[in-house]
Formats: C-alpha cells, sequence, structure tokens
C-alpha cells in the first residue's frame, strides 16, 4: 500500500514554491511532498530531502537518482549543519511533516503497529541505541507511568505501568498489546493499544526534543520572506509549534500566514489518516 501524503496541494501553495527558490523537505518520508515541491520549482531551484530513517532515504534516492536533488539520512533538528555543508546561506522555505510513513507502520520488523506480532523496536534509525524492548524491560515502573503519561496522555497509565513490570520479560508487540488489553476495555474504534504506541515511539525517538531544536533550526536560517509549514497529527506536538509560532509574532519576527487548517471531508475520505492532521504556516519578517 502506497503512503499518502497529508495537504498536498496546501504544502505547495503556502510553501509559496517558485522557480529559483531553494527548499528543504525535511521530512521527506517516501517523497509525495517532494515530488509537489520539485514539480513547482521547474527545474529551476534547489531541493534538500532529509529523513532520518534508512528505507526513507532509499526510496527517494530512487525517485530523484537523476534530478539533481540533495540527499542526506539525519537529523532535522541538525539541518543547518547540512545546509553548510552543501554551500547554501539561506533558506526559502522549510516543510515538515511529522507522522509517521506507512512504509514504517506496514514493516513488520519494526514494531511501530499493535496490528502486527513484531519485535519492540520502534526506531526510526537503527544508530538510536535504545529500543521500546529496552524501556518496557529496563526501565522503572515510575519512569514508564511517567512516559505513558506524557508522551501517550494515557488515563491508565499507572495500571498499565504496574503490569508491564510484572509480566516482565516482554518482547514482542502482541505480548504488549496483550496486557494493555488485561488492563483497558476496547470502547469505540480507537484501539487500546494506541496511546501506549504512541508514547513509546515519541519517547524512544526523542520526537518532541526533536520537533522543538528542528523548527527554531529552521527559522534561523530562513531567508526574510521565507516560510515555515508543518503537519502535526497529535496534541503534543502541534501544541510545540503553535507556542513557538505565536511566540515569534509577538516578538515581531515572524507573521501568521493563516490559522491552523484541518484537512477537508474529501481528503479524510480518501486518507484516513489525515483526519488528526493540522497544517500551520509562518512567514519570517
Amino acid at each position: 500500500m502506497k503512503h499518502k501524503a497529508c495537504f498536498l496541494k496546501e504544502v505547495v501553495e503556502f510553501l509559496n514554491v517558485e522557480s529559483g527558490g531553494n527548499f528543504i523537505d525535511a521530512t521527506c518520508g517516501t517523497g509525495s511532498h517532494s515530488e509537489e515541491i520539485w514539480k513547482n520549482l521547474k527545474g529551476k531551484g534547489e531541493l534538500l530531502l532529509m529523513d532520518i530513517d534508512d528505507l526513507s532515504i532509499k526510496e527517494v534516492a530512487h525517485k530523484f537518482h537523476d534530478r539533481g536533488v540533495y540527499i542526506v539520512k539525519g537529523n532535522y533538528a541538525k539541518m543547518d549543519k547540512f545546509v553548510k555543508r552543501i554551500g547554501w546561506n539561506k533558506v526559502s522555505g522549510i516543510l515538515f511533516d511529522f507522522g509517521i510513513g506507512l512504509h514504517q507502520i506496514e514493516d513488520r520488523t519494526r514494531g511501530f503497529s499493535f496490528k502486527y506480532d513484531s519485535p519492540l523496536d520502534m526506531r526510526y534509525s537503527k544508530q538510536n541505541p535504545v529500543r521500546a524492548e529496552d524501556v518496557i524491560n529496563t526501565f522503572k515502573e515510575e519512569e514508564i507511568e511517567r512516559i505513558l503519561r506524557e508522551f501517550g496522555e494515557e488515563r491508565f497509565s499507572r495500571k498499565i505501568a504496574k503490569e508491564i513490570v510484572k509480566s516482565r520479560p516482554i518482547r514482542r508487540t502482541s505480548e504488549l498489546v496483550d496486557l494493555i488489553l488485561r488492563v483497558k476495555r476496547r470502547k469505540g474504534k480507537i484501539h487500546p493499544a494506541t496511546k501506549v504506541f504512541q508514547a513509546l515511539r515519541i519517547f524512544v525517538n526523542r520526537e518532541l526534543e526533536n520537533v522543538k531544536e528542528g523548527i527554531r533550526v529552521a527559522f534561523d536560517i530562513l531567508k526574510k520572506a521565507g516560510r515555515i509549514v508543518t503537519v502535526t497529527y497529535h496534541s503534543l506536538e502541534d501544541r510545540i509549534v503553535k507556542d513557538y509560532f505565536k511566540g515569534l509574532e509577538k516578538e515581531k519576527r515572524a507573521v501568521l500566514i493563516t490559522k491552523k487548517i484541518k484537512p477537508s471531508i474529501s481528503e479524510i475520505q480518501r486518507n484516513k489518516n489525515c483526519r488528526s492532521a493540522k497544517l500551520r504556516v509562518i512567514e519570517k519578517l
């Protein structure tokens, strides 16, 4: 199944993509947004694609192999170093799509999904020394509870943490799901394991720290009148973006181009993964 990007047209429109500019897709994934940006550059601009995920980089390297696009495997929180390396000074526009890719969710070796029986890994990069399995099996109950509460906003964090410690060792996603179901009953459409898996993934990959540092670094390397476009999928990362953008506007360093945008009904019907997505845009003064 092919990954479908959210806000495909809106991203290009709000990034103000035009020939002659230089742009960064800081979370390129399999390159859906990158493809649209490149089309609108019409061969007369420059594009840097970044991702920390090995499979994503392999995919875009194949897709863009003959187009003169810069492709870097690395953390977007350090994009200023990569920009300097390729000889850019300032940047016309930067995109962050903070969602997890379908190719990552469907990979049964990585443990991102509770739908499959997989090793409890959850790392975007194999260079990351911390796996979800390490957290589950070695962290203290109080620390696991904090992770589930802060990064998953899980109401049953205390009970689940206690059950995790009691059930150790836990090596597989199916084992984790089974113990969660002993604590939480399924109600409605949301699976009881959703928030636990989110919390572990965010913690293992330091997602919120990277969001904070990434948008700060992005603003520093942005040209005047350059734009940052973000697509968020849960309240924790969206709150970080919203507060930072509001702070820049209050300091008169930037202007919000639009209030947050939610996907249309038709887009959600085409791609249910967009239902929680929010798009925000800021322009540097």
